[in-house]
């Protein structure tokens, strides 16, 4: 990709991309290092031209030499006001808050990461928190791509409590995901050492000698039309681990660019929806101060549930 001018992008003859890095939506996420759904609304808000005349359909395939910009190439969403950060408090009380993180909001700061953290959100919404700089209040983390439930400590020593609950496996954690093939064999049990991949630094493998250990057990499937729902519990919480489990025992969750290969690839599945069908949905713990249970609920991405629907497994 080159430019012509500061806010002028020129796709040029030459550069080999795959077709799902044809969408126009795609292009400016990986140019700019901003979200898909910030990408998304800079195109259907009719901030984007294509050759100089403006486009609204995020998933349009660009061609060899088209020229495409719009104002705000070179400031992205990192512009925004902190509260813009997007989640909604499901629970809150003096010691520690449980919210609902969005598809497509990044847990904290780390290499490559451009605009707003929900770690900036946190301490905008709830004042100074305890735990590492750029980290503060965060006890476990979700990746980008995945909607659902996080526990957040407001105080120190609830921060310690947290983390050594979560170590301890004290805190159950249960997901949804849509995964394609029928999971009839899926086993009840995966488990595994797991480890950045050798030759994709982006990616993690359990195909490997040396490695963390790595346990989920899938307690219920749904199988229909392709597709199964599958129910997870994690006993570990590795990076990547639902995602790299599921992938390598043949079942990708359903618009994982990274893990699904061919299988899951949301043309092929007729999804226009960003972040992977994986939701945190449910949180249950005793609560480190007060000692009573706590059992919480997640929401369902619209466009989730409207896909689940479609491929006849209801959420």
């Amino acid at each position: 990709m080159t430019k012509d001018t500061d806010s002028n992008l020129i796709f040029p003859a030459g550069e080999k991309v795959s077709n799902e890095e044809l969408r126009l939506d795609v292009l400016i996420s990986k140019t700019t290092g901003s979200s898909r759904s910030w990408s998304k609304e800079q195109i259907k808000g009719g901030k984007v031209t294509v050759n100089g005349n403006k486009v609204l359909k995020p998933s349009s395939k660009v061609n060899v030499g088209d020229v495409f910009s719009w104002p705000e190439l070179n400031s992205g969403p990192q512009e925004r006001e902190i509260g813009h950060v997007d989640f909604e408090v499901v629970y809150e009380d003096d010691f520690l808050a449980v919210i609902e993180k969005p598809w497509g909001v990044v847990c904290h700061s780390g290499a490559g990461t451009r605009g707003l953290t929900l770690a900036e959100g946190l301490k905008h919404r709830f004042g100074e928190l305890p735990g590492e700089k750029d980290r503060e209040g965060l006890v476990h983390r979700l990746d980008r791509g995945t909607h659902g439930l996080m526990v957040v400590s407001k105080r120190e020593k609830t921060h310690h409590d947290l983390q050594e609950m979560i170590r301890n496996r004290k805190v159950k954690r249960t997901y949804f995901a849509i995964v394609a093939g029928e999971s009839v064999n899926l086993p009840k049990t995966i488990s595994t050492k797991i480890a950045r991949h050798p030759k994709n630094r982006k990616k993690f493998t359990t195909r490997v000698e040396e490695g963390r250990d790595a346990v989920t057990h899938v307690s219920s499937t749904n199988e229909g039309n392709g597709f199964s729902l599958v129910e997870l519990n994690l006993e570990t919480g590795r990076t990547h681990q639902i995602r790299v489990h599921l992938s390598e025992s043949g079942f990708p969750i359903v618009n994982d660019d990274l893990y699904s290969g061919r299988k899951a690839k949301r043309e092929s599945a007729g999804i226009d929806w960003d972040g992977f069908a994986l939701v945190a949905k449910r949180l249950q713990f005793v609560h480190p101060e007060t000692g009573k249970d706590c059992i919480f609920e997640a929401s369902v991405p619209k466009q989730l549930s409207a896909f689940a629907e479609k491929v006849g497994l209801p959420l």
